[in-house]
């Protein structure tokens, strides 16, 4: 995974939101992921396709963290999310 990457959604994932976190469904393999409140708000950033620098730019004017922590945990998220087949780069 690069800076260059770009991130979406997969098409056929739906999500619902539950209180601050979210429920993703994989309707073709039955899969079923709860995201917490940071990750949910990076799902909703990448509704529309974004590379990490754009979803962390977006994250530091509502949270008060470094850039450094911040790329460092979208990343992880991405990935996570990536490995599960959640989401495409």
């Amino acid at each position: 995974m690069t800076k260059k990457d770009i991130f979406q959604l997969k098409p056929d994932i739906l999500s619902s939101q539950i209180g601050e976190e979210i429920v993703l469904l994989d309707m073709a393999s039955g899969k079923y992921y709860k995201i917490d409140e940071i990750g949910s708000t990076i799902w909703s950033l990448i509704k529309e396709p974004k590379t990490i620098d754009e979803i962390v730019d977006l994250i530091l004017v509502d949270f008060d963290v470094d850039r450094a922590t911040c790329v460092s945990d979208v990343s992880k998220f991405l990935e996570d999310i990536k490995s599960k087949d959640f989401l495409t780069a």
